[in-house]
């Protein structure tokens, strides 16, 4: 007999036992599947190139610039994000810039009036003082910022402290506490 003779009842008798294996083994129910693949939930409102303002009695308090803002206004937590980026410039009360913050991605939790920044957070002073972490938060009701992550905060004499556990700060930087800190040494370049 040859050899093809033996292969065809193989496939046969193989082929059935295979495909009632298969059948059996994918028996996920409806709610299964939806579970696993979710709805993807599209926001609200969104924009492209967008610069919004904030402002409190007819004064600008914050200047936001995104490559993308994305709403999202559910009744539980309306949230804002910027997955492409965010350019923040802060204002006194006065009308004047006090401050400068650039991150990666953010978003804003309209109830908690939170802040979220993260990938390359720098935030910027008009004395020149400079926080750089991965992420850090804004609350605005108590004007602060803060991190766990580690932390490099350079002076307006270019002194760099390491907060090795985050930073804790008033937003315009006029108070602010290193976290486990150290010194690093400062390298003038001539």
């Amino acid at each position: 007999m040859s050899r093809s003779g033996h292969i065809f009842p193989d496939i046969m008798w193989r082929f059935p036992f295979l495909y009632l294996l298969l059948l059996l083994s994918c028996q996920n129910s409806l709610e299964d599947i939806e579970q696993t693949v979710g709805e993807k939930r599209l926001p609200d409102m969104s924009g492209e190139h967008a610069m919004v303002y904030y402002s409190d009695s007819a004064v600008i308090q914050l200047r936001m610039e995104a490559p993308l803002v994305e709403r999202y206004a559910s009744e539980d937590d309306p949230v804002t994000y910027f997955p492409k980026g965010v350019k923040a410039v802060f204002y006194g009360k006065t009308g004047k810039e006090e401050a400068t913050l650039t991150a990666q991605w953010g978003a804003r939790y309209e109830k908690k009036d939170l802040w979220e920044v993260r990938g390359k957070v720098t935030y910027v002073n008009v004395s020149g003082e400079k926080i750089q972490t991965e992420q850090a938060f804004w609350n605005e009701r108590k004007e602060q910022i803060y991190s766990d992550k580690y932390t490099r905060f350079t002076d307006a004499n270019q002194n760099v402290l390491i907060g090795e556990k985050g930073f804790d700060a008033k937003e315009d930087l006029s108070e602010w506490k290193m976290r486990q800190n150290r010194k690093s040494q400062v390298i003038v370049k001539e």
